[in-house]
């Protein structure tokens, strides 16, 4: 039984999400599902039928594993999709996008950060923290 699975809400806690199914998938031995280096067998390969059927079920494990911890906003994106490694990359491009214009904006914010007049030390620290934090995570 799976314990403290966390949920892809948005691209907030991407980073920490990201991480979780990435070991799950490597324990469960469909990662190379999902990266692109365990391929779909084409037509005419030698023991194409078996070969079909563990990879098919290798994708379907990787699926569930994905989208089993994704929330309605998330797995909108992801409806289309057809295999773990579609499911995935679809992820990656919104999220990891989306996380670096995050950080970009945060950077903009807090190199722009000012003491304004009358504010004290105690207070321009209080409003400096906010972006640092968010920076953090």
């Amino acid at each position: 039984m799976e314990r403290n699975v966390i949920k892809l809400s948005s691209e907030s806690n991407w980073k920490t999400w990201k991480f979780q199914p990435g070991v799950t998938l490597r324990a469960k031995g469909v990662y190379g599902v999902v990266n692109g280096t365990y391929v779909k067998p084409y037509s005419g390969s030698d023991n194409c039928e078996r070969t079909l059927k563990e990879w098919q079920q290798k994708d379907f494990l990787a699926q569930d594993l994905i989208v089993t911890r994704l929330d309605g906003g998330p797995m909108a994106r992801v409806l289309i999709c057809e295999s773990a490694e579609e499911t995935w990359k679809k992820l990656l491009t919104v999220s990891e996008r989306r996380s670096e214009l995050s950080v970009n904006l945060l950077q903009q914010k807090f190199f722009n950060l000012k003491i304004l007049p009358g504010e004290s030390m105690s207070e321009f620290l209080s409003r400096v923290e906010d972006p640092v934090s968010n920076l953090n995570s």
